[in-house]
């Protein structure tokens, strides 16, 4: 039986998870229509359909960033609800990142696979091509190589595909291959510059391995640790700076996002191998995150106050709870889509805004309802939140 949300000053909303449903399945597909090319999407296109990441996009050329988030969003929503329409553009996007996977195995801004690329791929590795004059380093920082490992994963998960479990097991390698004596991850690999890690690349992808705890692999809970060891030595007075030296020394004042990025790793490590050591790191932190994120200062003390247990579940009256207060924001999203089913500004379509707002619905939906009332086939909590 569906919940009744009431919503001040607004209509009855009975309807909503039906309407939110929809919203998400004409999201899906007014922007692969606008964006998409051959499972690739631009990060912009205008009004008269001109598609851009910074710069003009040719059509062989599509945003690495845009692309999996886009990818990210579909499998959670295909994970929700079991449509094989969100299943069929998550693969269109795996596909389209795995052709544009470089040699060192990961991604930079672009997705570049037309016959003259800009960068070294791992299929002209693989068929002996030499790297000439084009780019051979991947970037770690930005979520780059991370999302494009998300996407890859998520996809082998959902369909078996054995050309995309090649891809990714190629990246996790040279992932594994990149951490450096430390524990932490430079910003590009192969490493151009010296340093004893960046904190948020760091946090990124530990939390990739985390996510691969379903395979039990011994080599990515090893990695996961030491970058875990890396994120606990680096700390300094206040929080994280954005990277370290070789001695783990910070270089620079704490950041926030350096700070909540680091803060977040460390509790998924310390749920997924319930090691106290790692939210311990956080306690001489608290009376800052207190004041610059409240929410990641809560979920410290609670585990600091409760050792051996992660945070349950919430019940279904929490959830209720949590899905009505979020109700206004998930009507006005509702009432903002335009025409062809996107968000857009002055007639600009942004793939990353809508991404974050198709996330924002799905994650509503998810709540809603228990995920195990829903027709997919899927766990849809982080994976990170599932023991190791």
């Amino acid at each position: 039986m569906l919940l009744t949300l009431s919503v001040p000053g607004r209509p009855a909303v009975d309807d909503l998870p039906k309407r939110v449903t929809e919203a998400v399945r004409r999201a899906a597909r007014g922007v692969e229509e606008r964006a998409a090319r051959d499972g690739g999407y631009a990060a912009t296109v205008e009004a008269g359909g001109r598609r851009l990441d910074g710069a003009a996009l040719a059509d062989d050329q599509a945003a690495t960033a845009a692309t999996a988030r886009i990818g990210l969003v579909l499998l959670d929503a295909w994970r929700i609800t079991g449509e094989a329409g969100y299943r069929d553009g998550a693969l269109a996007a795996a596909r389209a990142l795995a052709a544009g996977q470089m040699a060192s195995g990961g991604w930079r801004e672009r997705l570049d696979t037309g016959p003259a690329p800009t960068v070294y791929t791992r299929d002209a590795y693989r068929h002996g091509a030499a790297p000439g004059g084009r780019e051979q380093r991947s970037r770690l920082d930005c979520r780059l190589t991370g999302d494009g490992l998300r996407v890859l994963l998520g996809a082998v998960e959902a369909t078996g595909d054995s050309a995309l479990r090649e891809a990714a097991e190629y990246g996790l390698r040279a992932v594994l291959n990149a951490q450096l004596a430390g524990g932490g991850w430079p910003a590009e690999v192969p490493l151009s510059a010296g340093t004893g890690g960046l904190t948020e690349p760091t946090a990124d992808l530990l939390r990739v391995l985390l996510e691969r705890d379903p395979d039990h692999r011994p080599d990515c809970r090893a990695a996961a640790l030491r970058a875990g060891g890396f994120l606990v030595q680096s700390a300094g007075p206040g929080g994280w700076p954005a990277a370290c030296d070789a001695a783990l020394k910070p270089l620079g004042a704490p950041e926030l996002a350096a700070t909540a990025a680091a803060a977040e790793a460390l509790l998924a490590l310390r749920d997924a191998t319930r090691e106290e050591r790692f939210v311990r790191a956080l306690e001489p932190l608290l009376p800052d995150l207190e004041k610059t994120h409240p929410d990641l200062a809560a979920a410290a003390s609670w585990r600091l106050r409760h050792p051996g247990l992660v945070p349950r579940e919430p019940t279904r009256e929490e959830r209720a709870r949590r899905t009505a207060a979020r109700a206004a924001k998930v009507i006005d999203l509702l009432a903002a889509l335009d025409a062809d089913g996107c968000w857009t500004r002055d007639g600009v379509l942004s793939v990353p805004e809508t991404a974050a707002n198709m996330a924002l619905l799905v994650t509503w939906l998810a709540e809603f309802e228990p995920w195990s009332d829903w027709p997919g086939r899927g766990d849809p909590r982080p994976p990170q939140q599932r023991r190791m």
